[in-house]
């Protein structure tokens, strides 16, 4: 194997145990055995699964299911590189001279977070808005909708179109399937979300303390949300 080529044969190789994970799933869901169901695959993986490699009457069951898992995925991937470049940033700071704590250093700690994450945080809080609000029209379904219904024109209509998040969440909320405090993450996740992608002046919150602290409740907010399907 050649450097030349070396990204190529990994990509082959990648796709081969991909190919080899998804058909052992689809083998389980053929034959039921939903409990034991183990898809276990990374972000770049679950890639794949929409791209066509699976063609079984389940696949939708199937695509569904390796969504939600490269979903959350991608979420925590996303947290990791934040997480990694607030710490060079901070390094960096140090190894130009800059005290900790000192008004100088948190104000080029900020301005650096700023240049440097800005558009990952935007990435960041869209992608988990998103899958909270997916999360929250399946769990309505799965709640609040008779089977037979659950997989209607009609219910995708009521619950994606004729209702916005914060009525979803309240509607959540007033039914028992969450409390008070989960409520109240799922509607900072939509002022935050809101804040990074339309007011560039407000950016200016993503100071290294409160910028990452906010991720790590966002991550927490989708797990909690996730374990209830």
């Amino acid at each position: 194997m050649t450097e030349k080529y070396e990204k190529y044969d990994d990509w082959m190789d990648s796709m081969e145990k991909t190919t080899t994970k998804l058909e052992k799933a689809v083998e389980q869901i053929e034959e039921e055995d939903l409990e034991n169901l183990n898809i276990n695959l990374n972000s770049k993986e679950a890639e794949l699964a929409f791209s066509g490699i699976i063609n079984t009457e389940n696949s939708e069951l199937l695509k569904k299911e390796v969504g939600k898992v490269s979903g959350m995925i991608a979420l925590k991937d996303l947290a990791s590189d934040i997480e990694e470049t607030h710490q060079e940033i901070k390094e960096w700071s140090e190894s130009r001279g800059m005290t900790p704590s000192t008004e100088r250093y948190d104000f080029m700690i900020q301005l650096a977070t700023i240049r440097f994450l800005s558009d990952e945080y935007v990435l960041f809080f869209s992608l988990l808005s998103a899958m909270v609000e997916e999360i929250s029209i399946e769990l309505l379904k799965k709640e609040l909708i008779e089977e037979e219904y659950q997989d209607s024109n009609q219910t995708d209509r009521l619950l994606e179109r004729r209702m916005n998040q914060e009525q979803r969440e309240q509607l959540l909320l007033r039914t028992g399937v969450i409390e008070n405090g989960l409520t109240s993450e799922m509607s900072r996740i939509r002022s935050l979300r809101n804040m990074v992608l339309h007011d560039l002046m407000n950016r200016m919150f993503l100071d290294e303390e409160m910028g990452y602290n906010d991720v790590e409740r966002g991550l927490n907010t989708a797990e909690k949300l996730s374990d209830k399907l």
